[in-house]
């Protein structure tokens, strides 16, 4: 069941007390971080746990999707766990839990996946599906948020690529766009979505870009996009390849080792097959290698963003 945070409902509830018929109840402590979480270093979720590198958060209902930042873990609920997959599409409530495990609903219907956060934690952003202008057919503008998490209020709120609602279907335009925030830094993010838009975080700017105004991106997921290493093959028996000719074997069973894609600069992720499958990071110039505890045979959900979100390392059923 899930839990929602009783001081939460305090507040919200003597807030209101005082409220005129047309107020709204819903607090807006979860945009506001006060004692943040280490966000340097990998995080995932097996079930209802969230493993960050310092702390483990038990949010009482399975996970789907992740996010870490702020005081704690941005997430949707899987509301079908015992199915074969994630859920990677639709709509569902954006909710908050801090490091006592409290659930708060955001009341933000978003895009399943385009959850983001910065590398340091301190911005959220998301694809809010619900509090737009209507087309003409009752389906809601969608709109690019992000919030400041550090000084707890939201700092963009852009429909600019998403469409207009007295032009397009929404239901049939959404779901060709494949819209997603592809690049996310500490000072702005890239948009895809109606053309490819950027959004600074310190101005509120939106620009929108061309296809050749990116920056180039590698097409595999072996080549790390922000430095010169990478993962010589798929499959066992691989080398990290690096500046200068470097060449570095990682310390793991090189029978059994499957990196698949890069966490950071530094770290490079995948698996390390066995009677459990596990997952593996490995990091470069070391080429020290590290199994992630708890992840033996089971979903296991990566932070949204990454090139590989998740795998599925459960035994098939009988």
């Amino acid at each position: 069941m899930r839990r929602i945070s009783l001081p939460f409902l305090m507040v919200a509830i003597a807030i209101c007390a005082g409220c005129d018929s047309g107020s709204s109840s819903e607090s807006v402590a979860w945009q506001h971080s006060e004692d943040p979480v280490t966000t340097a270093g990998i995080a995932f979720a097996v079930g209802s746990v969230a493993h960050l590198p310092d702390d483990e958060i038990d949010v009482g209902v399975p996970i789907a999707t992740i996010v870490v930042a702020g005081d704690g873990v941005y997430f949707t609920e899987d509301e079908d766990p015992d199915d074969d997959t994630l859920p990677t599409s639709g709509e569902q409530e954006l909710l908050f839990a801090g490091r006592d495990g409290d659930v708060v609903r955001t009341g933000v219907e978003v895009l399943v996946g385009t959850t983001r956060a910065s590398p340091d934690g301190r911005y959220l952003a998301a694809l809010d599906m619900e509090s737009g202008e209507e087309d003409a057919f009752g389906t809601p503008q969608a709109a690019l948020v992000v919030w400041d998490l550090a000084e707890g209020k939201e700092i963009i709120r852009s429909t600019d690529a998403t469409g207009d609602p007295a032009e397009d279907d929404f239901a049939d335009l959404y779901p060709e766009l494949e819209m997603q925030i592809s690049t996310i830094t500490d000072d702005g993010l890239t948009l895809r979505a109606a053309g490819i838009w950027t959004y600074d975080f310190a101005t509120g700017k939106a620009q929108e870009i061309g296809i050749g105004d990116l920056p180039p991106r590698p097409t595999s997921s072996l080549v790390n996009p922000d430095s010169p290493w990478r993962i010589d093959h798929e499959g066992t028996g691989q080398l990290l390849l690096g500046p200068d000719g470097a060449q570095v074997a990682p310390q793991a069973d090189s029978t059994r080792l499957e990196l698949r894609a890069w966490l950071d600069q530094d770290t490079a992720y995948g698996l390390l097959r066995g009677a459990q499958t596990e997952v593996m990071t490995c990091d470069v110039p070391s080429g020290r290698c590290e199994a992630l505890a708890g992840t033996a045979g089971e979903r296991v959900v990566l932070p949204n963003g990454l090139p590989i979100s998740g795998f599925d390392l459960r035994p098939p059923q009988q």
